[in-house]
């Protein structure tokens, strides 16, 4: 069994809480593609502008894991209230496009699955296969997920909401495997 995804400021699952991202204050395009739990990025910018304000005036906060400054952080939309701003969201280049990484980063943050063995859910699509990391309904999101990408590693907008050949979306998926894995209504998701 693998480990979860963790925030990095409390160490507790990101699946338990609702999550963010971090942002540039120019069109809030995020400058990495690490999730943290909104309370936690909260405080610690919080604390970050506090000790700023009276030493440093132009102190900007980072990134904890990668140290890119942010000027905003925006709360993770729950997928099933405004699904195209959870993908814009997990898009973390800003190309329309969900690569496997945005993806599994995304979901990670959002189900209590671990990242090891979605990717390789995914990729057993390849190879004419795939299973369900919650079994939620008999959706192989392997499969799902290869009959989405077109001509690329890539998933876009309409291929991530559309229905595709077996006959049901990754959205439809993942608002399915959210249901199964009872996210905590805190968390802000379904």
């Amino acid at each position: 069994a693998g480990e979860l995804a963790t925030c990095a400021i409390c160490f507790a699952p990101l699946c338990a809480e609702r999550c963010a991202v971090l942002a540039s204050r120019r069109a809030r395009r995020r400058v990495c593609g690490h999730y943290f739990h909104l309370q936690c990025i909260r405080g610690m910018a919080a604390t970050v502008n506090g000790s700023a304000a009276s030493a440093l005036p132009s102190c900007v906060p980072a990134c904890p894991l990668c140290r890119r400054k942010f000027f905003v952080w925006m709360p993770l939309p729950p997928v099933g209230d405004d699904s195209r701003a959870w993908f814009r969201a997990a898009d973390v280049d800003g190309d329309g496009k969900l690569s496997e990484t945005e993806f599994v980063e995304a979901l990670a943050a959002l189900l209590p699955v671990d990242r090891e063995r979605l990717c390789s859910q995914l990729r057993s699509a390849r190879g004419g296969g795939g299973c369900d990391p919650l079994s939620a309904p008999p959706v192989l999101l392997g499969r799902a997920w290869a009959e989405a990408q077109v001509g690329s590693d890539e998933v876009s907008w309409e291929a991530f909401s559309g229905v595709s050949i077996s006959e049901v979306s990754l959205l439809q998926w993942l608002c399915a495997a959210l249901k199964v894995a009872s996210v905590p209504p805190e968390a802000g998701h379904l």
